[in-house]
């Protein structure tokens, strides 16, 4: 029997929701359907779609955003630009590259919609003119600010409708933009009330070719060219360092979230594993012990730093920093190749420092080159070791807020293989390498005697086990219940996220501290010194992480209720 569906690149269809109804019919209602589709901002999916959500790339992106320091935005653009981070705005670079896959690698398709446009616009003069006609729809296309649209046969539905001409506004913005192919197609689109055989071929064909445009023009372009800040080049998320949600953003968005959707943190897809962008993240966190690192690695590598462009410079060494494992031999991993694999596909799919057609052979040596000297010479070695044990506290409550956030709130936990314990692996084939079953096996039937406190393969699994057992074990409340946000008073109020999840009588509590430095130790003591939270009687409680009992109602410090440590989710007892 088949329970559920997971199904991958839906946008890449021509006709996604006529697929999609012919799929459910034939599974029936009781099969648990989800499928990826990349979420822009104040976007939703389809409400014709008859599945239950998508596979979670928007919650990626929505709990990596709150991980972010928005306040040191300015020091992390200043060490970007130091390293040669472009100035240019993030969605200037994706248009511009949109455009560019559009006319150089997707010309055969582009020249496909024009065809099937030039039959739905015979006898209009836009239609007439093709060096026009596919001037404006190349500009129209690589504008779009989602995926695509998802026109079918019959009547235009008003959504639809706004998202086509939505990109038809943007593109007049740009400098350059063919104004009147554009506006001539603005017109057709605003005459449309319905669809015959030809205007439908047209934009289905059309729109079947803006996913894949949006997914190279961005993911598979733009996260290669700018790297400010490697956590935020993520599907789903925004490659802006100043790109952050503000806690009641966060609440927003998970208050709109359907309880059917996967909450994604890894998957096959993302650029790097889930606890690699946690230690990025510490960058935000800590941004002038990783001002100094980079400065001082830069010095020390030399020559070979000189080699290379020094935003290629910035990229290894983020990614080295984010990714080595200093407790393991580096040999036994083949750390060192992996990474110059990584390096050879980030140049190549750049498109500027290197091109898979015609490889800068040299250039990529001298990276290359640059990685080994990082990773040999004894005190480049020493030196990024230090940042990683510095950045090791903090980057433990980034992966413990991850993991809390996605078994808590709306939607069901993912967890991709492997990242059972700590990954820090990067883009893919690297993170689709086999995966160690027999150390998960034994670190699961020690988990009971895990420190959680502390960072280690067993910890993570053990909270994760703890969060799924008591998922498991309560399915009723997180299935029905409702997110409801609650509100911190007093300091380091903007630190700490909390929230209830309230169905019928029943109900959990969550408390994060979500950006408290990671020099903090616990118990905070002072630190969340007059942080208070408003209760009702919620009677005996028990922390399912510590154990700790607590009758909760009214006024209730933070300092108590994160006693034991940054995270803290309070059951009735006997529930935890």
């Amino acid at each position: 029997d088949i329970d559920g569906l997971r199904l991958d690149h839906v946008d890449g269809l021509l006709d996604p929701t006529g697929y999609l109804r012919q799929l459910r019919e034939a599974v029936g209602e009781d099969v648990y359907i989800v499928a990826e589709k990349i979420l822009e901002h104040g976007e939703q999916i389809p409400d014709r779609w008859p599945i239950q959500g998508t596979t979670g790339y928007d919650f990626l992106a929505f709990q990596n955003q709150l991980l972010r320091h928005p306040v040191t935005h300015d020091r992390l653009a200043g060490v970007a630009a130091s390293f040669g981070e472009s100035a240019e705005a993030v969605a200037e670079t994706v248009a511009r590259n949109k455009r560019w896959v559009l006319t150089e690698r997707m010309a055969g398709e582009l020249d496909n919609v024009v065809h099937h446009a030039q039959g739905a616009l015979a006898g209009l003069p836009l239609g007439m003119d093709r060096p026009l006609l596919r001037e404006a729809i190349a500009d129209w296309l690589s504008a779009f600010p989602v995926y695509r649209a998802y026109p079918r046969f019959g009547t235009f539905r008003d959504d639809d409708r706004r998202v086509l001409l939505d990109a038809v506004e943007r593109a007049l913005t740009r400098e350059g933009a063919n104004e009147r192919g554009l506006e001539l197609l603005r017109s057709w689109l605003r005459s449309i009330t319905r669809f015959d055989d030809k205007t439908a071929a047209f934009l289905q064909r059309a729109m079947q070719l803006s996913g894949p445009l949006m997914a190279k023009g961005i993911e598979d372009t733009t996260f290669y060219q700018r790297f400010g800040y490697l956590a935020c080049n993520e599907v789903g998320d925004n490659p802006a360092i100043a790109y952050a949600l503000s806690l009641s953003e966060f609440h927003d968005r998970m208050a709109e979230r359907s309880r059917t959707d996967l909450n994604a943190t890894s998957t096959h897809d993302t650029k790097r594993a889930e606890d690699a962008r946690a230690r990025l993240h510490v960058m935000s966190a800590r941004p002038q012990a990783w001002a100094a690192y980079a400065k001082t690695a830069r010095e020390r590598l030399g020559q070979r730093a000189e080699a290379v462009p020094p935003p290629l410079l910035y990229l290894v060494l983020q990614t080295v920093a984010s990714s080595w494992r200093p407790d393991r031999d580096p040999a036994a991993e083949d750390f060192a190749p992996r990474v110059k694999a990584f390096a050879e596909k980030a140049l190549r799919e750049s498109k500027v420092y290197s091109n898979w057609a015609e490889p800068d052979a040299d250039l990529e040596a001298s990276v290359e080159n640059l990685i080994s000297e990082l990773l040999t010479d004894s005190e480049l070695r020493r030196l990024t070791a230090d940042y990683i044990a510095a950045a090791a506290p903090q980057a433990w409550l980034n992966t413990l807020r991850s993991l809390v956030l996605k078994s808590t709130c709306p939607g069901s936990p993912d967890v991709y293989q492997g990242t059972e314990c700590f990954d820090y692996s990067l883009v893919d084939p690297d993170n689709r390498r086999p995966v160690d079953y027999a150390l998960r096996e034994r670190l699961l039937a020690e988990a009971g005697q895990a420190d959680w406190s502390r960072p280690s393969d067993g910890s993570k699994l053990a909270v994760l086990h703890r969060l799924l057992e008591v998922r498991r074990s309560w399915p009723e409340l997180w299935r029905h219940a409702q997110y409801v946000p609650l509100r911190v008073s007093g300091g380091r109020a903007g630190e700490v996220l909390a929230f209830r999840r309230v169905h019928g009588d029943d109900s959990a509590l969550v408390v994060l501290a979500v950006r408290s430095d990671g020099a903090v130790d616990w118990p905070a003591g002072d630190y969340f010194q007059g942080a208070t939270l408003s209760l009702p009687q919620l009677g005996r409680q028990r922390e399912l992480l510590s154990g700790q009992v607590r009758e909760l109602e009214g006024e209730v410090p933070v300092a108590q209720l994160l006693a034991a440590g940054p995270a803290a989710i309070y059951l009735p007892e006997g529930r935890g």
